[in-house]
């Protein structure tokens, strides 16, 4: 039996689209399946810093977070809150710490950036922090 071109590359864009559906299906389940299991959510370097999406309301993962920042001695230098989001602010030696908190949907996704100047951050300093807020949420 002689399969012609045309099924071959009908049956490769299949299995090609397969493999690439379930890997993103594997990576979605993973941070929300991760992140809806409870405040140890999935936490993942960026660019700046880490995020992680975490179940808990806005104002008490904001609250942590504050927690946080004090027993790591870092002074909270600015506020910011509305609806959907918190900010803090804050300073510790020769960072500049962030950590801002947004609504989204069922979860807060929580991003950290340790800044040591204009062009450098520190990320691990910031997963740390991060990890820390999610030890104090669970």
């Amino acid at each position: 039996m002689q399969t012609s071109q045309s099924q071959w590359m009908r049956n490769g864009i299949l299995i090609l689209s397969l493999g690439v559906s379930t890997q993103l299906f594997g990576c979605a389940a993973a941070v929300l399946g991760a992140g809806a299991a409870g405040a140890g959510g999935y936490a993942a370097y960026t660019g700046r810093g880490a995020e992680a999406d975490l179940k808990g309301d806005l104002v008490g993962l904001r609250e942590r977070a504050e927690a946080t920042y004090a027993a790591k001695g870092i002074k909270i230098t600015e506020r910011r809150s509305t609806v959907n989001e918190q900010f803090l602010r804050g300073k510790t030696g020769d960072l500049e710490v962030t950590t801002t908190l947004k609504k989204e949907g069922s979860l807060v996704h929580v991003d950290v950036v340790a800044r040591e100047d204009t062009l450098k951050w520190d990320r691990e300093y910031a997963k740390e922090l991060l990890n820390d807020i999610v030890a104090t949420a669970e």
